[in-house]
């Protein structure tokens, strides 16, 4: 009869691309079905502290990564809060499973930081973004996310 046919939106994550075709989280990945030319195919993401060290997508994002050391086993580890900007969060995070290494991802600014045009920016003395971003000041001072007067 008709209870055996699949009748499901295969862009569903219960059934990407196919019937009874799950594309779910795990721990350490996300997951979203995604479109392609003629369907939907799970893409996968390694979670923020794991990366796939050995290139198996089978066993995902095995490896545990910090952010202090970030790299596989067999890489020259990278600390992501001194190569990156200053005022940057950063996690290390590997890429997709199935490719191996690793990579330092901003996931936003420290307290008293705004990301502004891209960048964590320090808005209590940057005389272009003083108090937020692109407001610049006159005098060319900023102290405590206030522009400072001209000196007459």
């Amino acid at each position: 009869g008709t209870d055996d046919l699949c009748e499901v939106f295969l862009g569903d994550p219960a059934n990407c691309g196919g019937c009874d075709s799950p594309c779910l989280p795990t721990a350490d990945a996300s997951a979203t079905c995604e479109p392609i030319t003629g369907g939907f195919m799970c893409r996968r993401q390694c979670s923020p502290g794991f990366a796939d060290c050995n290139s198996d997508p089978a066993d995902g994002c095995e490896t545990p990564v910090s952010a202090m050391a970030c790299g596989c086993p067999s890489d020259t580890p990278v600390d992501c809060a001194a190569d990156g900007l200053p005022g940057d969060v950063a996690v290390c995070q590997g890429f997709v499973p199935g490719t191996e290494g690793t990579q330092c991802v901003s996931v936003g600014c420290l307290p008293g930081y705004r990301r502004c045009f891209g960048a964590c920016t320090d808005i209590t003395s940057d005389p272009n973004n003083c108090g937020g971003c692109g407001n610049v000041c006159p005098s060319g001072s900023c102290t405590d996310s206030a522009c400072d007067r001209p000196l007459a």
